[in-house]
């Protein structure tokens, strides 16, 4: 069975992983964010229990006996009303050279760097035990439609991508239609069936993978922000199973 590693949206769950930090020089005991020295923690930290801290490498009690640490609210950062900071302080003063100190914290969605804020992720994501996660059958299918769909710069093979990310500012009913949004998008998913009947010819490819029709395409205005363009597409595959396959692009009023 073959598979592809899985790039698929899925919902952030904003935590920063192994931020790095120093030692204020001035007190031996706070920690300050390595790529901000006035920032004592970057971004606000959304539950203190789930807070890991890491000396050289090693993940930190906060009862340890020599890096103990403590976490309070940083009352001399009020960038946003309502968002607490907090910064890591430990109990001694740490006077040993100490090579790498890094942090693992949840935060809040507007400062999460790994979705910019978005809420979604759509890159190569680990599993709990740390191997990238993987896709088969109609997942498989799913994503190489969208791929097809949403790429739209490829210097190695600029034949297979789409105009779709070139709408993205238009006014949609004028400058882009319905129309339009449906024609590249049959064009992409018109590619994906070209190169797998060219790749059965030598690779065997199961039925939940391959693509089979187009069942519907269906562009229309987000009802709540007008900016915004909600592209519906199905597709089915050869196991007998439709998929959906969704996203937004942003328009001009």
């Amino acid at each position: 069975m073959s598979y592809d590693f899985s790039t698929l949206s899925e919902p952030c769950d904003h935590v920063q992983i192994f931020e790095r930090y120093i030692i204020n020089p001035s007190d031996l005991r706070t920690l300050n964010y390595a790529g901000n020295t006035f920032e004592n923690v970057r971004a606000p930290i959304n539950g203190t229990t789930l807070v890991k801290v890491y000396v050289g490498g090693s993940l930190i009690n906060a009862n340890d006996p020599v890096f103990g640490y403590q976490i309070i609210k940083d009352t001399n950062r009020l960038e946003d009303p309502g968002v607490n900071f907090y910064k890591i302080v430990f109990d001694k003063e740490v006077r040993l050279v100490v090579s790498l100190i890094e942090v693992s914290y949840s935060t809040l969605q507007p400062f999460c760097i790994k979705c910019n804020g978005l809420g979604i992720l759509n890159d190569f994501e680990p599993t709990s035990g740390g191997i990238i996660a993987k896709i088969n059958g109609n997942l498989k299918l799913v994503q190489k439609c969208l791929k097809f769909i949403l790429t739209s710069r490829c210097a190695f093979y600029p034949s297979f991508t789409s105009r779709i990310k070139d709408f993205i500012g238009r006014k949609f009913g004028f400058t882009v239609t319905d129309s339009d949004i449906a024609s590249e998008i049959t064009k992409a998913l018109g590619l994906v069936k070209q190169i797998q009947l060219a790749q059965r010819t030598i690779q065997s490819l199961d039925l939940p993978e391959i693509l089979r029709d187009i069942v519907s395409v269906r562009a229309v205005q987000d009802p709540t922000d007008p900016t915004i363009v909600n592209v519906s597409v199905t597709v089915s595959s050869f196991n007998g199973q439709t998929m959906p396959l969704n996203f937004s692009l942003k328009a001009t009023n």
